[in-house]
């Protein structure tokens, strides 16, 4: 069943709770703090450093954030003086870049960072960050009425001990848009050799065979997606991919090692048989979204494990070359007893935040939260995901679209939106679902239609509960003995999958992973997770 988005009523959703929020609490009185009456702000005059890793980016093609219209932009509607800053030139461990900051002392005011959510109590009380609990309704009623709607949300930017530490990033149809991938298959070679669309383990075996044998095809997938998102292992009974997976299992509650199951066994297994057999890409473990690409408009694969976003690529490659290919999303395989464990997906909560650093005094603080309370804003909202309205969208039909400027920009679309809106990857904001809708395909729309609401009650299980985090002692207990568990998972993973290792060695696999502290491992998670629970 294909969904109908209307953004209008999202707005006029958190339009209605922002005057709610505001009829409870506005700027608070005492030293310093403004006489807030909506935005821009009367604060031009303070001064707020913002550091980014991902989100709202320079665009490759602009050199300084005063000439990117996004950036400056939001000084202007938030009527603050924002300091950006990025990650240097050529930096590429975010844990690096943000451990050296902390450690040099030299904190902006506001961190934007994946490296938060797992250790905010411990930030908190080290004094890098501040506990925004006393303030959120006051400084942040937007954003604290949002995250009221949903417990998850809620649990999700606070800690163990019930401090609200950031602003976080969350998607418009929470699961919809976090299940961006899953797989994708040629129904144009499917129609020419008679065959339906492929639904157990038992179809994707003889569509496997069918392609190759009629076109030499095989299946193939990015690395970087194919690793951790396990793909089709949910057809086995198995919750992972070759990547070490910890999760929950809802059916009993309890934290897990999805490789040291049964089920990834059962799955190892029958992507051992479809590799001996020549049905998948012998590049499986390098290929790159670009490597995929080619292949698939080479006609390479007619079944493959890919994105809503390449799919795009991959059908303006078809339209462009006249391939006559039809690419189109397929739900994840059942097994043949009609059973399906898992999907990749999410609950659109994402795992980022923007913090507030103890380098804000209090004096300073209203006008800091205000500026991060914007994105949850209803101008707010408009302004992160679509831009200046009449320079990057117009009113059509009473919904915003995206105008011929971004749609005739020489970088294509997806980097148009890049210099004008805030909310393309991610960010401290509400990724509105048309900001995916406006960039991509109609098929590959339909696609994620496919892979969400087939799934939907497993999609969102697919990480750890966004927010559950450890503490520092269980931290320091349980990185001695993840590391070299992962490490030795990720050793034999591939092999088994490539039958290098051959499936009757499984038990001894998992024997060895149990001798190196699973069982202390598990437990430290289990504690976590009931923590989470109990918030």
């Amino acid at each position: 069943m294909k969904r109908k988005i209307s953004i209008i009523l999202a707005v006029l959703l958190v339009a209605t709770l922002f005057v709610s929020a505001c009829g409870e609490g506005g700027g608070r009185s005492g030293s310093g703090a403004i006489n807030f009456t909506g935005y821009p702000m009367d604060a031009e005059n303070v001064k707020v450093s913002f550091w980014l890793w991902g989100g709202p980016q320079l665009h490759s093609s602009i050199a300084s954030w005063e000439d990117s219209p996004f950036h400056s932009g939001l000084n202007e509607h938030v009527g603050v003086d924002i300091e950006w800053r990025f990650p240097p030139a050529g930096a590429s461990d975010e844990a690096q870049e943000f451990n050296l900051i902390i450690l040099s002392g030299d904190l902006p005011d506001i961190m934007f960072s994946d490296r938060i959510m797992r250790d905010a109590e411990r930030l908190i009380d080290e004094n890098v960050f501040r506990d925004l609990t006393d303030n959120i309704q006051g400084y942040a009623p937007n954003y604290y009425e949002f995250l009221q709607q949903r417990p998850a949300r809620d649990r999700a930017f606070k800690t163990d001990s019930g401090r609200y530490f950031g602003f976080g990033f969350f998607r418009e149809d929470d699961g919809w848009n976090d299940t961006f991938q899953g797989p994708l298959v040629r129904k144009d070679w499917l129609d020419e050799l008679g065959l339906s669309l492929p639904v157990t383990v038992s179809d994707w075996d003889r569509t496997l065979r069918a392609f190759n044998d009629a076109y030499g095809a095989v299946f193939t997938a990015p690395q970087g997606r194919f690793n951790p998102s396990g793909n089709i292992a949910g057809a086995f009974g198995a919750w992972g991919g070759t990547h070490m997976r910890i999760f929950v299992d809802r059916t009993d509650g309890q934290v897990k090692v999805a490789q040291a199951l049964p089920g990834w066994k059962n799955y190892a297994e029958q992507m051992a048989i479809w590799w001996r057999d020549g049905l998948i890409d012998q590049d499986l473990f390098s290929n790159d979204d670009a490597i995929v690409r080619a292949k698939a408009l080479n006609n390479e694969t007619g079944l493959a494990y890919s994105s809503m976003g390449q799919l795009s690529g991959w059908i303006n490659d078809a339209i462009s070359e006249d391939t006559g290919s039809n690419w189109i999303g397929l739900d994840y395989p059942r097994g043949n007893d009609g059973s399906k464990t898992f999907v990749f997906g999410g609950p659109g909560i994402g795992s980022t935040s923007a913090s507030i650093t103890t380098k804000v005094e209090d004096n300073r603080l209203e006008v800091v939260m205000r500026l991060l309370d914007f994105a949850y804003s209803p101008e707010g909202f408009m302004y992160w995901n679509y831009g200046t309205e009449g320079v990057s969208w117009n009113t059509v039909n009473g919904s915003p679209i995206y105008s011929d400027l971004l749609h005739n920009d020489p970088d294509g679309i997806h980097g148009a939106m890049e210099k004008f809106v805030g909310s393309v990857w991610n960010g401290p904001t509400i990724q509105a679902t048309q900001v995916l809708v406006q960039r991509n395909q109609p098929a590959a729309i339909e696609a994620n239609n496919t892979w969400f609401y087939a799934n939907e009650a497993i999609a969102q299980d697919f990480p750890l509960p966004r927010g559950m985090a450890l503490s520092a002692d269980e931290m320091s207990r349980a990185e001695p003995l993840e590391g070299p568990i992962r490490t030795y998972i990720e050793e034999n993973t591939v092999q088994f999958l490539t039958g290098l290792k051959p499936i009757s060695d499984f038990d001894n696999f998992v024997s060895e992973i149990e001798r190196m502290g699973l069982a202390e491992l598990l437990a430290i998670y289990q504690a976590a997770y009931e923590r989470w629970l109990g918030r």
